[in-house]
């Protein structure tokens, strides 16, 4: 028996090398494929596997003890005791796994060592791996991983069946292990700004394998093989979307645990979620389309009924997969628990996918022959060519496929392109340099994918369908990237909208906090100079501090750390606000003592009001109201006004806990209302002044109207002796006349006189025109009468 072949029997016999160490066994049993399974996988993950492998150990195969040094027993011993591997710290999990991992290894080749030819043939190796897939399968229980189940099922299946298809079930195996490790290295490098581009260099190397893996399961098997490696492969690609969309983010929007990187991975996965949902509903309706065009051939073609209701099975558990994604998602689950959802979703579908079209590719054939080859699984049946006869007809029908898909691909290539554009002006306008980079990688991806398709083509022109088909598949998984990086894009692209604005926002309020906690400040430092007040005033400029790196971040477009920083600010903003208000509280007195002072000063400013009011309402009516009078009088109303202004300025500043800048202005109030006092003393005086000179004048004029009067009387009545004489009637009409103005006007003089008593000068003074309009008419009149008279 070869050496390859004794290997595999013992590492199948401890099962130990089935999860996350099956690479020494699967590595002999594929050096014919030249394939190198090396991969590096979570420690956790390779130490609950080691711990149900040890237990086997410990139980059924205590030989193995004696054989291994007194240090590596008690690291198998240690290992199979762990109950939860996860309460031990990364260093410490990684240390144990090594040593576990190098210990389970020694294991296998003692075992095949000491299995000889003669032994080799009495070694059930179904058996042994019957017993494995039982293992397996209460890992997939315990892990609650329906790939895992089904590979448990498939493993038994070979066991009955070909054991030579284990290799690759134990691939496919690891593989999904090396999926979920990757992905937890994902979940916790999205929340840990140390070690994700690690992390994205660990999922790109596994990524990588698996492609490698499933490229090379294709060409040869298929079945829950494939769709395992399908599912791990989704889940790796979908975990460095995530993991690139992190970095990317927390570089432009710096995160700062504002929840940038959160808020893209949501974003991702809602995405993600949304396209599948898609796929999801395309599927089913391509099942229906199916039964409702073959419907009478579907019931005569049990292989192709039986695949599509392995189809309808594979969409209902994408469909639980999906439900349970969302319910995830909307709890605020662990990132790796939806993605591991996700990814388990995507598999069902592609499965699903390729039980249905391998459905209808056998209907399209029609019936198949007793030569044909039986499909045995899902993606067995798309990939493996039911042998019928061969006819030209057949090869058209596939050619027709192919060339359908080809154009489906390049329909998708031209919305792919439309979505770049899109991408690319909105990162150019939001001046974002990574996300371009994202859609640089993104376009070289749909430009591969071109190129890629035109190959096809000119292979399906040529007639070499299979060839076309490979090119084909090769662009579609360019894309799938392509459509990732594109997912990523997006959603970095509309958290830097969301947190530009919430950043914005945030500064707008931190802003706003620090200038009430400021005038809160000078508040109390003026109230007071209180150790709350000292602590406020620092914990301002701590808040000042905080704000201007805000700013500066959010110039940079750092939004996340924008927002950290404002909220931050506004909250030791707040803290200072809260300090001052209790110095505040402290000093009320003193500003209920300033606001009675400004009503004393107000009710003084409005006595003062009234009484030069008064003053140029005096001067007004005495008609003594000059314009040097009413200048001063302006002047003063103008002081009042300064002063009213003060005060209402002193009163906002006491509200507002200003005692210091109140007092000021009432002191300025004072000063102005005292040089307004001073000023209606001088008015007073001058008006006074000015209605005792018109007093006297007015007396004056009085005085020389009545001499003129008696003058005027005297000299009518010689000139009414003569106009008697000569018997002049117009003469005497005309003295007459003025005798009556003259007594008129001796009537208004009087009237002046009291009115002077009364102190009404202004009507005095009218009287006084009046009566002196009436003397001179008087004295006209007699100066016409003595022309008549000829004198």
């Amino acid at each position: 028996m070869s050496v390859s072949v004794l290997r595999l029997v013992g590492v199948a016999l401890v099962f130990a090398i089935l999860l996350p160490t099956v690479a020494p066994a699967v590595a002999v049993a594929q050096e014919n494929r030249g394939a190198n399974v090396d991969l590096s996988v979570s420690p956790y993950i390779a130490l609950e596997v080691l711990s149900i492998n040890f237990k086997l150990v410990l139980e059924r195969h205590a030989w193995l003890l004696q054989m291994l040094s007194e240090d590596e027993r008690e690291i198998v011993e240690e290992i199979a005791s762990l109950e939860d591997v996860r309460s031990l710290s990364p260093s410490e999990a990684e240390r144990l796994a090594e040593l576990g991992m190098a210990i389970n290894e020694k294991i296998g080749l003692l075992i095949a060592e000491r299995i000889d030819d003669e032994a080799v043939k009495q070694v059930k190796t179904r058996e042994v791996l019957a017993r494995a897939s039982l293992v397996l399968e209460k890992l997939g229980k315990d892990k609650g991983d329906p790939i895992l189940l089904d590979l448990a099922k498939a493993l038994r299946e070979a066991a009955r069946g070909d054991p030579g298809k284990a290799v690759d079930i134990l691939v496919a195996v690891e593989a999904a292990v090396e999926s979920a490790g990757a992905i937890e290295v994902a979940a916790v490098g999205s929340t840990q700004a140390v070690g994700v581009e690690r992390a994205i260099e660990i999922l790109g190397e596994v990524a990588s394998k698996l492609e490698t893996l499933k490229a090379e399961i294709e060409a040869e098997d298929g079945g829950e093989v494939e769709a395992a490696l399908d599912s791990a492969l989704s889940g790796i690609l979908l975990a460095r979307s995530i993991l690139e969309s992190v970095a990317a983010s927390t570089s432009t929007l710096g995160d700062h645990g504002s929840g940038v990187g959160k808020a893209v991975v949501q974003k991702i996965m809602e995405a993600r979620l949304q396209k599948l949902e898609a796929i999801y509903q395309e599927v089913g309706a391509k099942i229906e389309a199916i039964k409702g065009e073959y419907g009478a051939e579907l019931d005569q073609n049990p292989e192709a009924q039986k695949l599509l209701e392995e189809a309808e099975e594979a969409l209902a558990k994408a469909r639980e997969r999906l439900d349970r994604a969302y319910i995830l998602l909307q709890e605020g689950a662990k990132v790796g628990e939806v993605m591991r959802e996700i990814a388990r979703a995507q598999g069902y579908l592609s499965k699903a996918q390729a039980l249905a079209s391998a459905a209808e590719v056998i209907l399209l054939s029609g019936p198949t022959t007793e030569t044909g080859t039986a499909v045995e699984t899902a993606t067995e049946t798309t990939i493996t060519t039911i042998t019928t006869t061969t006819t030209r007809e057949a090869e058209e029908t596939e050619a027709a496929e192919v060339l359908a898909e080809l154009t489906e691909v390049e329909i998708e290539i031209g919305e792919l392109m439309e979505e770049l554009e899109t991408l690319q002006q909105k990162a150019a306008s939001a001046n974002q340099g990574e996300v371009q980079e994202i859609l640089d990688e993104a376009g070289a991806l749909i430009d591969r994918a071109s190129s890629l398709l035109a190959e096809a083509r000119s292979l399906l022109d040529e007639g070499r369908i299979a060839e076309a088909k490979e090119k084909i598949a090769q662009a579609e998984a360019a894309l799938e990237k392509a459509d990732s990086k594109l997912d990523t894009a997006e959603a970095i692209l509309e958290v830097v909208e969301e947190y530009a604005e919430r950043a914005r926002e945030a500064i707008e309020e931190a802003e706003e906090a620090l200038a009430k906690a400021e005038a809160k400040l000078q508040l109390a430092a003026q109230l007071s100079g209180s150790e709350a007040v000292e602590e406020a005033l620092n914990r301002l400029e701590e808040a000042k501090e905080k704000l201007e790196a805000a700013k500066e971040a959010y110039s940079n477009g750092r939004y996340g750390e924008a927002i950290v920083l404002a909220e931050e600010a506004a909250s030791i903003a707040e803290e200072a606000k809260e300090l001052a208000e209790k110095a505040i509280e402290a000093a009320q007195e003193a500003v209920s003592e300033v606001l009675n002072q400004v009503e004393e000063l107000l009710d003084r400013v409005k006595d003062l009001q009234e009484e030069i009011e008064d003053i140029a309402e005096k001067a007004r009516e005495a008609g003594v109201l000059t314009e040097e009078i009413q200048a001063a009088i302006d002047e003063v109303l103008g002081k009042l006004d300064q002063a009213r202004s003060l005060l209402e300025e002193a009163d906002s500043l006491a509200k507002e806990g200003d005692i210091d800048g109140a007092r000021q202005k009432l002191g300025e109030a004072r000063d102005v209302i005292e040089e307004a006092v001073s000023m209606v003393r001088d008015i007073r005086s001058m008006v006074e002044q000015a209605i005792g000179d018109l007093i006297d004048e007015l007396r004056r004029l009085i005085e020389e109207l009545r001499e003129k009067a008696a003058e005027l009387n005297t000299e009518a009545a010689m000139l009414e002796a003569k106009a008697r004489r000569m018997g002049d009637r117009e003469a005497l009409r005309l003295i007459e006349e003025a005798r009556s103005n003259i007594e008129e006007a001796i009537e208004k003089l009087q009237d002046a006189t009291d009115k002077l008593g009364d102190g009404k000068l202004g009507e005095a003074r009218e009287a006084i025109g009046q009566a002196e309009d009436l003397l001179n008419e008087a004295e006209m009149k007699l100066e016409e009468a003595r022309q008549r008279l000829g004198e």
